[in-house]
């Protein structure tokens, strides 16, 4: 999923485990590389900008990010790094190139490419338990996305009964992951992106959660009625328009058995950047519950929640 969930999920295009030179990454856009001081090396032409984390500069058509990030800095907070740096000020811009640059800080750290992304999983994970131990969760939408998040992960944990759970718009599938350690749980991840769930699974394996995957729009799910006990919808609806909204709850709906669990980030205004399309209120949430025709509930938690009955 983005948060604060900041990336929706990777272009089909991106495969996250393709190989890459050392300490870079490449494709037809952008070009990210590893630097060992924030100067970067004597060869580089003069930076479009430098800041705390990054400098860029452009070769032709290619963007080029240069970065001294090191592996103990590799988590999601990296994408509201990205953000509050780069594409906030106007240095980039566009969902496409965030994913992109995001993808190539992760691969340009480490260069064995299942390691460095196993690195940013446990580096995340960690810090979301952190977070909940010290009770150090942001008050809304922040540029620290896992201290923004980790309340609305513990939420939808309290929310999810124990048993078969499909996730939809799951993107990196940090709470199917969490979903994944509860015993006697089989848990469902399931995303447009093909790569992003192939690296999801690599890394649940390489962790021993047991969480399976699915490729497919959320609106479209390839399983039967009442397949799953509950299905949840967290921070997957203000990237869509408001009919596509009410096709992945009706769809959803359909799949459950037992309830719907929907989260959504509260803004003032959609976050274009991580490819929002829309924002929410609790009287907006209200109304799409009741137009299922389903028994539901909204109220607010680190943003809001609708919580439908689908018996």
């Amino acid at each position: 999923m983005s948060e604060p969930q900041l990336i929706q999920s990777l272009p089909q295009a991106i495969d996250p485990l393709a190989p890459c030179p050392p300490g870079r990454y490449v494709d037809h856009l952008v070009s990210v590389l590893r630097t060992q001081r924030p100067d970067g090396p004597p060869d580089r032409p003069d930076p479009v900008v430098r800041t705390a984390h990054f400098c860029l500069t452009q070769r032709g058509g290619r963007i080029e990010v240069g970065h001294w990030l090191r592996p103990h800095q590799l988590d999601n907070d990296v994408a509201g790094l990205l953000d509050v740096e780069l594409f906030a000020p106007g240095w980039l811009s566009g969902t496409e190139i965030f994913e992109r640059v995001f993808t190539g800080v992760v691969r340009s750290c480490i260069d064995d490419p299942l390691l460095a992304w196993s690195t940013f999983y446990g580096n995340t994970l960690a810090r979301i338990r952190q977070c909940w131990q010290t009770q150090a969760m942001a008050d809304g939408f922040t540029g620290a996305p896992i201290s923004a998040f980790a309340p609305v992960y513990a939420h939808a944990l309290q929310l999810i009964p124990v048993g078969r759970v499909l996730d939809v718009g799951s993107c990196f599938g940090f709470l199917p992951l969490l979903l994944g350690e509860r015993p006697a749980s089989a848990v469902t991840a399931s995303d447009l992106s093909g790569g992003t769930m192939r690296l999801l699974e690599a890394v649940a394996a390489a962790r021993g959660v047991r969480v399976s995957t699915l490729v497919c729009d959320a609106a479209r799910i390839p399983v039967a009625d009442n397949w799953a006990e509950t299905v949840s919808v967290i921070h997957l609806l203000e990237h869509m328009s408001p009919e596509h909204a009410r096709a992945v709850v009706g769809e959803a709906l359909r799949v459950a058995r037992r309830r719907v669990v929907v989260a959504v980030p509260f803004e003032d205004q959609p976050t274009a950047a991580y490819g929002h399309v829309r924002s929410f209120d609790l009287r907006q949430l209200g109304d799409l519950g009741e137009r299922t025709g389903h028994r539901s509930s909204v109220h607010e938690h680190h943003g809001g929640w609708l919580v439908l009955s689908a018996d």
